[in-house]
């Protein structure tokens, strides 16, 4: 099964303690830039 999700100007996509558990088991991709260029992938 594929998801996905957009979550415009919002940091919980790259939270650690969100994502960890949500990838249990599975492959999950977090990318966040803001408009300052700091930028997340994980």
């Amino acid at each position: 099964m594929k998801s996905s999700h957009v979550e415009p100007d919002v940091g919980l996509g790259i939270d650690q303690e969100i994502i960890m558990p949500l990838s249990a088991g599975t492959r999950l991709v977090s990318h966040f830039r803001d408009v300052e260029g700091v930028e997340y992938f994980y």
